[in-house]
């Protein structure tokens, strides 16, 4: 084999390893890329059809790791303690609410998506009854075989939230299922509802309070346009057992509500540089909305002003005053 030889192989030698060090270099990027995105969301999703009310603690932490919040739970309208605790468990792609009693069991959990790019299905967790991707789907947009049995529409002046309750009975595990959105998760929520005032409303399984309530018509045009605009974000599910209060009154309700954390305690985390983005881009949709709805009001009141002027004008007009 002569010298030139002996240098072509060398050099076709080296081509193919560099050709060879490139592609596992951009493999290895590849595989990374995935680990932190589509896959990250995979794993995650694995990890969330495996909750489920009953089970333990344990169970949930192997699963979840360690909870960000703990505190004491209370239902509301219990007067004793239940040795019931609250704890939060984050993942960059969502928030994981779960309620247990004093044996450590899980009661209830809540599954809020925060990343608008983690579609997670739903329908696993809800034995096939109820078909929407939380942080996808619109109310307007579940499919399931029965309609719901209770709502739950509150806007104050920093915290919002809607929500929807479905019981299957026997097929369903007798336990019930709530969709909602959770103002600490992702998506959009249509103000415009709050803006025609409406921003209070309970019914049904989630009627907290014994007082009554507003009227409004969730078959009516105004309810279907907001639930088309509005995304799930947030999935409860309530074991199918009860707690007896000291008056003798299951709380089942009780435990129906917050469904999700409570975005007034978990904000105290310091987000990163993704929620941050986020945050800024609900703020500022906020802020855009708020200034709609000024302009708006602001339109109205000028129109009525100007109805009333025109009206008091032409009350002066000759011929117009009743004749003795």
């Amino acid at each position: 084999m002569t010298l030139s030889s002996v240098g072509t192989v060398l050099g076709l030698a080296a081509a193919i390893v560099a050709v060879g060090g490139g592609v596992f270099a951009a493999y290895r990027g590849l595989a990374a890329w995935y680990g932190r995105t589509v896959g990250s969301r995979h794993r995650l999703s694995n990890r969330l059809n495996q909750l489920a009310a009953g089970v333990s603690l344990r169970w949930v932490e192997d699963r979840l790791g360690s909870p960000a919040f703990v505190r004491e739970f209370r239902p509301q309208g219990t007067a004793g303690k239940l040795g019931m605790r609250e704890l939060v468990y984050r993942d960059k792609h969502a928030w994981v609410q779960v309620l247990v009693d004093e044996h450590e069991a899980v009661v209830r959990f809540s599954i809020t998506v925060t990343d608008p790019r983690f579609r997670f299905q739903i329908s696993d967790l809800t034995l096939g009854h109820l078909t929407a991707k939380l942080g996808g789907t619109s109310f307007s947009g579940v499919r399931s075989q029965l309609e719901q049995q209770g709502r739950n529409l509150r806007i104050a002046a920093h915290n919002f939230e809607y929500a929807e309750a479905y019981w299957f009975g026997n097929p369903g595990n007798y336990q019930w299922y709530v969709v909602s959105h959770n103002d600490a998760g992702a998506g959009n929520f249509d103000f415009t509802v709050g803006g025609r005032g409406q921003s209070w409303f309970q019914d049904g399984f989630l009627k907290s309070e014994d007082i009554d309530h507003p009227e409004f018509d969730f078959h009516g045009e105004e309810a279907a346009r907001f639930r088309a605009k509005t995304t799930i974000n947030t999935l409860t599910v309530l074991g199918p057992w009860g707690f007896d209060t000291q008056a003798g009154e299951p709380v089942s309700m009780s435990l129906a509500e917050p469904r999700g954390p409570d975005s007034n305690q978990v904000r105290a985390l310091v987000p990163d540089a993704r929620e941050r983005r986020l945050r800024h881009r609900r703020i500022r949709h906020w802020h855009r909305q708020l200034l709609r709805d000024t302009k708006r009001q602001e339109k109205q009141a000028a129109l009525k002003a100007a109805n009333d002027a025109n009206e008091h004008h032409n009350s002066g007009l000759p011929g117009t005053a009743d004749e003795p």
